[in-house]
């Protein structure tokens, strides 16, 4: 019995692929003009999906920050002293965002300096650290008091003062490319 479903169903199968092929073998006018009528159709879907990719494929590319001229050797000693910029982009810098980086501390300024949050910096070898949270005046901040970030420096292109690092809490890293404004 289930044979004859099986057979039932690629003879189905069979009859739908053979109306779907572009050159049918059979004469029938009816047959080609279905098959004229699908392929536009198909051809349109097609296309579609295909500019959707396009598009999302371009949109992912503009978020991640490339390192061009990127440093044979990292060097992790360039982020601990100076400040830096959040480059989001090529050309698009977070707003109101800066850290400095002096004698083991960060400060990371928001709002142009209305905010900050302060953090003891521990060096865990030569390119990680750990942040610890020491004080913030960021509302709705107060329980990342004592939290520990820990943190790894990726790539470095002294040439474009650029540097990249990535940074977590919990379990989720964030990479972060920070652009060096100051020494």
């Amino acid at each position: 019995m289930k044979n004859l479903r099986k057979l039932k169903n690629l003879e189905i199968v069979k009859k739908y692929l053979c109306k779907l092929k572009p050159y049918s073998i059979t004469k029938s006018s009816k047959y080609n003009k279905v098959i004229l009528n699908l392929i536009p159709e198909t051809m349109k879907y097609i296309y579609l999906t295909t500019i959707l990719l396009f598009s999302l494929t371009i949109k992912a590319q503009k978020e991640i920050h490339f390192i061009w001229n990127k440093d044979s050797i990292t060097d992790c000693n360039f982020i601990k002293s100076g400040k830096f910029v959040n480059e989001e982009t090529d050309s698009k810098i977070t707003d109101g965002y800066s850290i400095v980086f002096r004698n083991s501390f960060a400060v990371e300024k928001i709002e142009n300096g209305k905010y900050f949050l302060k953090s003891k910096i521990i060096y865990t070898s030569e390119c990680s650290y750990e942040m610890k949270v020491l004080e913030t005046n960021i509302p709705g901040y107060d329980d990342v008091i004592g939290k520990t970030f820990f943190t790894e420096i990726l790539e470095t292109a002294k040439s474009d003062k650029l540097i990249m690092i990535r940074s977590r809490a919990d379990k989720d890293w964030k990479t972060l490319v920070l652009r060096k404004i100051e020494n």
